[in-house]
């Protein structure tokens, strides 16, 4: 017996007699029920992420600002030293840009992995505040 032929008839099996069957519409509800629950739970991380990138690009652009205004009252010594901090900010400011372009197109592709690497992202520019910014 040849696959397609097997293959049909274990279709036309299902089609007439698992249609019927209330077991099997019960699984089927339960299983769009598990999807819609899923698809709820991926877009609140998704606007999380969201939000998260947002707050970060927001502190960087306020940094940025502070540092602008600083550069005028200090030595050209320290304005080479405020200099690098703006450009270290705006590279991590674009990193952001570019995370918060692709978050929607990355919910069904990759999720996961854009996650994590948003993570890293947002640990890197913490831990560049703490060096550049506390003391």
């Amino acid at each position: 017996m040849s696959k397609s032929v097997l293959a049909y008839g274990v279709t036309l099996c299902f089609l007439l007699f698992g249609c019927n069957n209330p077991a099997v519409e019960h699984a089927g509800e339960h299983l769009d029920e598990a999807g819609a629950s899923v698809a709820r739970a991926v877009e609140i991380e998704k606007e999380k992420v969201q939000s998260d990138l947002q707050q970060a690009r927001q502190n960087i652009n306020r940094q940025i600002q502070k540092l602008e205004s600083n550069l005028e009252e200090t030595t050209e010594e320290g304005r080479q030293e405020i200099n690098q901090q703006i450009a270290n900010l705006q590279a991590f400011g674009r990193r952001i840009d570019a995370q918060m372009e692709v978050v929607g197109e990355r919910v069904e592709d990759g999720w996961e992995q854009f996650k994590s690497d948003t993570g890293e992202l947002l640990r890197d520019i913490n831990a560049a505040f703490k060096e550049y910014f506390s003391g």
